[in-house]
Formats: structure tokens, C-alpha cells, sequence
């Protein structure tokens, strides 16, 4: 994805845990998408980041997680509910198992983190591991 590209829908996950639908109804939110995986030891570092973030903005900022298979493994719908459940994830998850998610995003790493305006334009993006007061560096000049 490029800057300023409008925001893929979040469309053909196999599963939403943590019973939460993204609503895209709050347009004066931005929105960080999170992707992430069960294999991916530095993906679980940024949960307690996001976290903070979600305190520090509250209504301003929706978060959404989108788990990427990295291996067979990563793709045992079980062994995703015992890491969300042992990391507390308060987030919606979207559990990408066919990829269609990270398709429509061109996401072939994690982390990643895609931050998208009120409108909708995605206005950051990286994929690596990120210190909290980036982010909200990044989510305060936005706003």
C-alpha cells in the first residue's frame, strides 16, 4: 500500500475473536491495523504498546488486529485462542488464515502497523518493531 490510499476492507477472515466487529462508523477515529502472528515473538511486545496507545487516545484511535499465518502452525485456529487468551488481546482480531486480508493490505511481514486518517487514507505505515512514543508521535501529529 502507498501512502494516502484509502483503507482495504477488512473482508474474508476466517474468524473474528474476542466477539468484536470492526465498525468503521466512527469517522472522526483513526484507525491502526495490526498485523501479527502466534510465531512472531516480537508481535507480542507491541500488544502492551497498543495498549498504552488505546489509554493515551481512547475514543480517538480504533485498533484492529489481523493475525497472518506464517507457518502451518500459525494457521490452528486453537493455538491462536490460547495466545489471545494468555496475552489478554482486548482488540478485535481478524484470523487471516487464507491471507485474503494481507493480500488486499500487500502486507507480507510482521509486525506491521498501518495507520489510517479520519478519512480513511493510510497516512503511516511500517513494518518492524516500533517504540510506543513513535506511535504516538505519529497518531498525535495526525490528529
Amino acid at each position: 500500500m502507498k501512502l494516502r490510499n484509502p483503507m482495504p476492507p477488512l473482508e474474508g477472515e476466517e474468524v473474528i475473536l474476542n466477539g468484536h466487529k470492526f465498525n468503521r462508523q466512527n469517522k472522526g477515529s483513526l484507525v491502526l491495523v495490526y498485523f501479527w502472528s502466534i510465531s512472531c515473538n516480537q508481535c507480542e511486545q507491541s500488544f502492551a504498546k497498543l495498549s498504552e496507545l488505546k489509554k493515551i487516545f481512547g475514543n480517538k484511535l480504533n485498533i484492529v488486529t489481523v493475525h497472518m499465518p506464517r507457518s502451518k502452525e500459525d494457521k490452528i485456529i486453537d493455538l491462536v485462542k490460547e495466545k489471545v487468551e494468555r496475552l489478554h488481546i482486548p482488540f478485535p482480531i481478524f484470523v487471516d488464515s487464507h491471507l485474503k486480508i494481507s493480500d488486499t493490505f500487500q502486507n507480507r511481514m510482521v509486525p506491521a502497523f498501518y495507520l489510517f486518517d479520519q478519512n480513511g487514507l493510510l497516512r503511516f505505515f511500517t513494518a518492524s518493531v516500533i517504540s510506543t512514543k513513535q506511535l504516538e508521535l505519529k497518531i498525535s501529529r495526525i490528529l
